[in-house]
């Protein structure tokens, strides 16, 4: 996810995330600009600015009872921010 539409390096001011989405694309989730979990080594993120990319949101879309085209039902989870406070899933 970037701020450009043209500029989508990841080291980037205007780079945001990344959107995931599963084999189907009935399910996606968005996440921050930190690091894979799976390509990050502990004593790498004590010694760096870095940190774990982490889940911003989710969206799911339901099966059309019509068939693959047409509007479906569609879900979106963020989580709840409070002012000064990091965001809490409820």
């Amino acid at each position: 996810l970037s701020m450009e539409r043209n500029d989508m390096s990841r080291s980037s001011g205007n780079f945001l995330g990344k959107l995931r989405a599963n084999f189907l694309g009935t399910e996606f989730c968005v996440y921050d600009r930190g690091l894979n979990p799976r390509d990050v080594d502990a004593d790498a993120l004590s010694t760096t600015n870095a940190s774990v990319r982490e889940e911003l949101g989710t969206v799911m879309y339901a099966a059309n009872v019509f068939g693959s085209r047409g509007p479906r039902k569609m879900q979106v989870c963020v989580p709840r921010c409070e002012r000064g406070d990091r965001m809490t899933w409820r």
